[in-house]
């Protein structure tokens, strides 16, 4: 696990690896070598719970390189609005004061009982205590829906970024091709840390908004007092239904009831030369009870939540680019690949694409790498089972059909299933890729054909395989990598 410095940082690189197509930041010179350069400190292959500290390792001789050739700062830019110690204090302050600057909307020296900025702010706490016990009740996960506030928070925050970039003037050292992938990387970035670290991320900014609600109810009160300071005023109330002092006692009494329970004498004389500062101490009670209160115990809930979260640390999609093809050159310490063309023989520029993928999914330093063909109706594995004294080593095989031979149970399936039993019962970390190559299949049949290789390949209980032109130099690109690694069939 990681933890949330070192989780920014690659959620970092990883953006700047999507945006950067034309690798003006990231550039090959920079990165190609280093994992290979990281990897000589081993002493063997990594281990599935070593991975992060090693991308870690990575990442930190990155981020030299970057700062020494681009200066650039990826803790500056791996940033998140509104979650640091300064955004919660500037919002405490804020928040004060325009809580406070509400009680001056007005000038007049009368007050309306009903309509004033507290009970517009208990108002607006009452809704949102009903959508949330509405959200717990009725929760959009039993409706198989998302939750928008999981949508909206991600939206919102990214508007700072985009606002600031827009407000702000571009660094002259830097051209503009590189100024756009920082500002695409930075947003691209919010995503993924939102999606990545989602609980943690809403448990932070949820903190914020409670302290934010807390704050800006003490200004409301402070106000009050303040004005009362300075200004003689009274509260005064007119409605067109409510209209006898009674009825509107009534109202009042049912809206301030908790407080009544504590303080039974807490409701002032409804007459029109009433003392208002009764209603403000009233107003000061209801703002601990209604408001100060739920928020402070929502905020320790909260702020539990991210201290737990935090203590757990950070699970990053290994899978994925850059951080699959940098693991790669960890991985591939003993690993063994052997490529075999089923019943036909390719162009030559296909042997090079089926090498290369074959580092890129297995290692760049893999010990060996074989191309053999298997003659049509075979179905005998070429495989010798290790001596009982090997050490066993990482076993990847690639098997490549020409999709356009018509598929064969007999035939294809058999030698998948001989394949498969092979692999399962060798000693071995076993990896199987099956690509099927319909270069020569007309564009009418293609489905028709595909259709009926997965049927064949289902049979013999290989449920994936990779549906390709081997002629395409575009077969195994960045993108295709993902796709193809999500393909493989290991042993269960």
């Amino acid at each position: 696990m990681l933890d949330e410095p070192q989780t920014k940082r690659l959620l970092l690189l990883q953006a700047l690896w999507e945006v950067d197509e034309n690798r003006v930041v990231l550039q090959e010179n920079m990165v190609g070598r280093l994992p290979l350069e990281i990897a000589e400190d081993l002493e063997g292959p990594v281990a599935k719970d070593e991975e992060p500290a090693w991308l870690d390792r990575i990442a930190t001789r990155l981020e030299e390189r970057l700062r020494q050739r681009h200066q650039l700062d990826l803790s500056k830019l791996a940033t998140v609005p509104l979650s640091s110690r300064a955004a919660f204090s500037f919002g405490a302050v804020f928040a004060l004061a325009m809580g406070a600057a509400t009680n001056y909307l007005g000038t007049e020296p009368e007050i309306n009982l009903l309509l004033n900025p507290f009970m517009l702010l208990l108002l607006w706490h009452f809704g949102v205590y009903l959508a949330m016990v509405s959200l717990g009740l009725f929760g959009w996960k039993r409706r198989g829906t998302k939750n928008p506030i999981s949508w909206l928070l991600p939206q919102l925050i990214k508007t700072i970024p985009r606002l600031t970039a827009r407000f702000s003037r571009d660094d002259t050292t830097l051209n503009r091709e590189q100024s756009r992938v920082r500002q695409t990387a930075r947003l691209r970035f919010l995503e993924l840390w939102f999606h990545q670290c989602g609980r943690f991320a809403h448990a932070r900014v949820a903190m914020l908004l409670h302290l934010l609600a807390i704050f800006f109810a003490l200004g409301v009160v402070l106000g009050l007092y303040f004005r009362a300071l300075v200004q003689a005023y009274s509260f005064t109330w007119s409605s067109t239904f409510i209209r006898d002092q009674e009825t509107l006692r009534q109202f009042l009494s049912w809206v301030f009831r908790p407080v009544l329970w504590i303080f039974p004498d807490g409701l002032p004389p409804l007459a029109q030369s009433a003392h208002a500062g009764d209603w403000i101490h009233l107003f000061a009670l209801s703002a601990l009870i209604y408001i100060a209160i739920p928020r402070l115990a929502m905020l320790f809930w909260q702020s539990g939540r991210h201290r737990r979260f935090r203590r757990q640390g950070f699970a990053l999609d290994t899978a994925v680019d850059p951080f699959r093809r940098w693991l790669s050159a960890l991985r591939g310490e003993a690993a063994q690949v052997r490529i075999w063309l089923y019943g036909y023989t390719p162009d030559r520029s296909t042997t090079p694409r089926l090498e290369r993928l074959a580092r890129e999914l297995w290692g760049q330093r893999l010990s060996r790498i074989r191309l053999d063909k298997i003659e049509w109706g075979e179905d005998e594995v070429p495989l010798e089972p290790p001596a009982p004294n090997e050490h066993p080593v990482t076993l990847a095989v690639v098997l490549v059909f020409n999709g356009a031979q018509t598929p064969e149970t007999e035939v294809h399936g058999a030698f998948v299933r001989h394949l498969t039993t092979f692999l399962s019962d060798h000693p071995s970390d076993c990896t199987l890729l099956i690509v099927v190559d319909h270069q020569k299949i007309p564009l009418d049949r293609a489905e028709e054909r595909r259709t009926a290789w997965q049927r064949v390949l289902e049979s013999a209980e290989v449920v994936h395989s990779y549906w390709t032109d081997l002629s395409n130099p575009e077969s195994f690109s960045e993108t295709s990598l993902t796709s193809i690694a999500q393909t493989l069939w290991r042993p269960q």
